[in-house]
C-alpha cells in the first residue's frame, strides 16, 4: 500500500490483492472482501471486472 491513499477502500482492495491468488489456487473462489470502519460505515470489494 506504500504510495495510495489510506482508505478503507484502498485497504479492501489490497486484502483482495493478498487472498484472491491463494484461494483460486487452493481452487476457491474469493466472492467478495467486506471490510467495516465503523458500525455505519463499511465497503464491500467485489474484485476487478
Amino acid at each position: 500500500m506504500k504510495g495510495k491513499m489510506p482508505s478503507t477502500e484502498v485497504l479492501a482492495q489490497a486484502i483482495w490483492e493478498q487472498l484472491a491468488g491463494d484461494i483460486s489456487d487452493a481452487g476457491g473462489h474469493l466472492h467478495s472482501i467486506k471490510l467495516y470502519e465503523t458500525e455505519n460505515n463499511f465497503v464491500e470489494y467485489f474484485g476487478t471486472l
